[in-house]
């Protein structure tokens, strides 16, 4: 009976410690361009950079920082500035593959803007490639 015990609580601790990481991961989702290149823009509005660097590519994890610092270093009026550049809010998202190389359009931002970021795949997950 004890032996019983002591297997159902391993198994049972083991499940319960499976369920604690799984849900403490980030929901980084990536298994297309458009869904990492609207997350990455997301959070980058919302100037999270930790979860946005989950969608970037190392060169643009760099750009990041460097925004970060510039973030850091500047006056409030300067901040200001800053933040409002990234206040983006794309209504669509389109993905094409031209010459082996993922882009996508990113229409109608806040201010009727459009832009176009490079998209790299590794591992199967998607990047944004974006360098300010």
């Amino acid at each position: 009976m004890l032996k019983i015990f002591l297997v159902m609580f391993k198994y049972t601790y083991f499940f319960i410690f499976a369920a604690l990481l799984y849900s403490c991961a980030p929901d980084a989702q990536q298994n297309t361009p458009e869904e990492a290149a609207k997350h990455f823009f997301e959070e980058l509005s919302k100037l999270n950079f930790e979860v946005a660097e989950l969608y970037a590519t190392e060169k643009t994890k760099k750009s990041l920082n460097f925004i970060r610092t510039e973030l850091k270093m500047s006056n409030p009026t300067e901040q200001n500035a800053i933040k409002a550049s990234f206040q983006l809010n794309f209504k669509t998202i389109k993905c094409a593959e031209t010459d082996g190389e993922t882009a996508c359009q990113l229409c109608c931002g806040i201010d009727s803007s459009e832009a176009t970021v490079q998209m790299v795949q590794k591992d199967k997950k998607w990047f944004v490639h974006w360098e300010r």
